[in-house]
């Protein structure tokens, strides 16, 4: 965002050193807020105006790093004044890594000075915690701006709802609702048009909706996002196409398309295609999968049209009526909505042309082959591979060249059909030959055929490969996987010397870590051992959840060696720490 002269800054620095301690105090900049006020004031009135004017200074002068250098020396009064403080985290927060700007807001909650800062700031380090991951304090930051009656800027809420999604996506629905509240409640003339809504920022909340499967939820934001006048695009049906399959509409997916091409006049993108391949994937429909992706090769424009009439072919060779949830019904209206708003003086043609030629890539493909492998149909991996790579060497669909998650889910389709050394030939050979460095889940995968098969020695090997040719580091998986293979092939000291190798290696202990090295001494008639591992667990610094897979291991472990008594002393305490 910004840059400073190196000169201009230590001439700023040797200023603020040259300053005496009796310098005469300068007035304090406005506050933002009476509640800012009021934290100014109470600051004493020594040097900190001048080191929060110094520090100002650094700031205007784009020295990011010498101000936060400045910042750190006294945090503990530092910055005192709201332009100070709003102009340091939004620096740090748009051109920075964000545990700088979560430092400065974790001194100002400390001092209960986050009053100081402005809508702009908290906005800027909201949308850079999403960016970053941490999307428990994206959702904190907007929440507090909303109580504070500050309106975020759009780019961070929808950065927030779309981070807080995959894994709370009711949250997500939650604080983008809270969002439309506030501004609602405080009238379009107040609000800033950065605040307002838009597609990408309905597209998220309807994501949301979809992860969620809340149908009710998603009808209701797509009537509002037109009423807001945000068109759907592109994005929004492929989003449509998300929610038909996670509520088992796949009679409304060829709608879908249709409406989208001949009534709202919205052109699809690749991700549409791959969308609709994994929709019929998910529902085991392969072969209209593969009727998608064959005319995707042909470059065939009227796949709405073909998906149209197969549709309509099913439907009249099926004598048993489905069933529609009462909710899933409201995907209908949606349709209908598109139908009634759609441009009226458009002819409507049935067999309506994609607006171009949209080839398979690497993704559609690799969906297709999960479909293949959920059917065990290893061959027809192997041959969408093959075709893969020789389109993606004759440069007819160079986007559908082998990537990394391809090979990987190859090689996961040949462990999974007992070929393991099939799989580690292309590890060797095919992914090698096309320049595709295999990743830490593809030796994963490799490593559990080869444990599950009881080739511990090629598991080794392979470890060792991984972690000395190609410079990859193992995770906790990786351990665990190994740790298991010793358990198969009954090698007790192996499975402990490789969970100490993990700790060595500041690797944390999962919970399954600890209960494979609980099965380990178990298996090994060694229950007291096992009942350590235990205790070791309940007192992991790292707050590893003891569950219930842990106590009935140990339960297991008394009961090998004929201890019974022991193993019901567990059961007793086992009740009252997970109920019954």
């Amino acid at each position: 965002m910004m840059s400073c002269g190196t000169a201009c800054s230590c001439s700023l620095q040797m200023q603020f050193q040259q300053r005496s301690s009796s310098a005469r105090q300068k007035k304090l900049p406005a506050a933002a807020s009476p509640a800012a006020s009021r934290i100014c004031s109470s600051i004493p009135e020594h040097d900190e105006e001048e080191e929060d004017s110094a520090l100002l200074a650094l700031l205007r002068a784009h020295d990011t790093d010498a101000a936060f250098a400045l910042f750190s020396s006294n945090p503990d009064l530092l910055p005192c004044s709201p332009t100070t403080a709003s102009r340091l985290l939004a620096q740090l927060s748009f051109n920075s890594s964000f545990s700088r700007a979560a430092l400065v807001l974790q001194r100002l909650r400390a001092r209960n000075a986050l009053s100081l800062l402005d809508a702009n700031a908290l906005s800027l380090a909201a949308a850079a915690a999403a960016r970053s991951g941490n999307a428990t304090l994206a959702h904190s930051l907007i929440l507090y701006m909303l109580r504070q009656g500050l309106f975020p800027d759009r780019r961070a809420y929808t950065a927030t709802v779309a981070r807080l999604s995959p894994a709370s996506p009711r949250k997500a629905v939650r604080l983008f609702d809270a969002v439309l509240r506030h501004l609602r409640d405080r009238g379009e003339l107040e609000v800033p048009l950065s605040c307002l809504p838009d597609t990408a920022a309905f597209n998220a909340a309807l994501n949301a909706c979809a992860d969620a499967g809340d149908c009710s939820r998603f009808r209701q934001l797509w009537l509002e996002m037109q009423e807001q006048g945000c068109a759907p695009d592109s994005v929004s049906y492929n989003i449509f196409i998300k929610m038909c399959a996670r509520l088992g509409r796949k009679d409304l997916l060829p709608r879908v398309l249709h409406s989208m091409l001949s009534l709202a006049g919205v052109a699809p993108c690749a991700t549409t295609f791959h969308s609709l391949v994994a929709a019929y994937v998910g529902f085991g429909d392969i072969a209209t999968a593969e009727t998608i992706v064959q005319a995707m090769r042909e470059g065939r424009k009227d796949i709405s049209s073909l998906l149209l009439l197969r549709d309509a072919d099913v439907s009249t060779t099926t004598t048993q009526e489905a069933t529609v949830d009462q909710s899933a019904a409201l995907l209908d209206d949606i349709l209908l909505l598109v139908k009634s708003t759609g441009n009226q003086d458009q002819e409507v043609h049935p067999n309506l042309l994609l607006p171009q030629a949209y080839p398979p890539n690497a993704r559609v493909y690799t969906t297709l082959m999960k479909g293949y492998m959920n059917a065990a149909r290893i061959h027809d991996v192997l041959a969408t591979l093959r075709a893969m790579r020789r389109e993606a060497q004759t440069t007819t669909f160079p986007a559908s060249r082998p990537d990394h998650v391809t090979y990987t889910a190859v090689i996961s389709a040949l462990v999974a059909a007992g070929d393991v050394d099939r799989a580690r030939a292309v590890l060797d050979g095919e992914m090698a030959a096309d320049g595709v460095p295999a990743n830490r889940v593809t030796y994963n995968v490799l490593l559990k055929g080869y444990c599950h098969n009881l080739q511990m020695a090629k598991a080794r090997e392979l470890f060792a490969t991984m972690l000395e040719t190609n410079n990859i580091e193992p995770d906790v998986v990786t351990y665990n996987t190994l740790m298991d293979g010793c358990v198969l092939t009954d090698d007790t000291q192996g499975a402990l010397a490789l969970f100490n190798e993990m700790r060595s290696r500041g690797i944390a202990p999962s919970t399954v870590s600890y209960t494979t090295l609980m099965k380990a001494f178990a298996a090994a008639g060694q229950p007291k051992t096992a009942h350590k591992v235990f205790h070791q667990m309940q007192s992991d610094p790292t707050r590893v959840k003891v569950d219930r897979a842990a106590w009935n291991m140990l339960i297991e472990a008394y009961c090998r060696v004929g201890q019974l008594e022991t193993a019901k002393q567990v059961v007793f305490e086992l009740v009252p720490a997970h109920g019954r």
